[in-house]
């Protein structure tokens, strides 16, 4: 019997070989869904920071929250303190978000991605709206010349906080100090963004004078965010 499957197995090389072939490329098939569901529920389970309560967010028409092929859109900032003059308002915050900027990692050298472009993002001095920057390492930016970076990028750069970093800016390279290291809600990258392009982009959050100077937005803003008082609904303030 044993001589009979061998010889059975010796003639029919090309199909025993193509079976195991089939039955390998099923199998990784099988395991890289799993790994890719696994992936984007770890990324989007680390994003739990839910959304203040009575949040309106004011954006000009046809805003894609600084990363469309365009350039970033943006409003005045003179519209944010008209804003704080209305009725049932708790805070006014406005922010820019720019993305396909240029930084410079160590020795000089551009840190490139394949897919995910590098992101430039405002930190709120409100504290209602900084919730979803996880901050693992060191401390928030206050004064022009700080950022954040994200916890991606200083994991596989060796980042930390007092570290430089550079920003290719059309007047020259802008160098910024480390001050923190943050996730967004937990994850170690915006979660849209990795999800939408599978990398971690580069991303630095500066306070929001620093970021127009950087994005070349002087006195504009890409979004306003505006808090209702207590008691507000979101719908009543829109």
């Amino acid at each position: 019997m044993l001589r009979i499957t061998l010889a059975g197995l010796r003639a029919h090389r090309i199909r025993l070989a193509l079976t195991a072939v089939t039955i390998t490329l099923g199998a990784a098939l099988v395991a890289g869904t799993f790994i890719l569901t696994d992936s984007v529920q770890a990324v989007l389970g680390g994003a739990g920071v839910s959304t203040p309560a009575g949040l309106v967010v004011v954006q000009p028409s046809g805003a894609s929250g600084g990363k469309g092929t365009g350039g970033p859109v943006s409003v005045p900032a003179g519209l944010a303190a008209r804003l704080c003059a209305a009725g049932d308002v708790a805070a006014v915050q406005g922010l820019v978000t720019v993305a396909k900027l240029t930084y410079l990692g160590p020795g000089g050298r551009p840190i490139n991605h394949a897919r995910a472009a590098s992101e430039l993002l405002s930190y709120p001095a409100v504290p209602a709206l900084a919730a979803w920057y996880t901050i693992t390492a060191g401390r928030p930016p206050r004064r022009g010349g700080e950022a954040l970076l994200d916890a991606a990028t200083a994991r596989s750069l060796g980042y930390r906080p007092g570290d430089q970093i550079g920003v290719a800016t059309p007047s020259g390279t802008r160098d910024l100090t480390i001050t923190g290291i943050t996730g967004f809600g937990g994850a170690a990258s915006p979660p849209d963004t990795q999800i939408a392009s599978l990398e971690a982009p580069t991303v630095l959050v500066v306070p929001p004078a620093t970021a127009q100077r950087l994005a070349g937005l002087p006195g504009r803003f890409t979004e306003i965010d505006v808090l209702a008082r207590a008691g507000t609904s979101a719908a009543a303030l829109a």
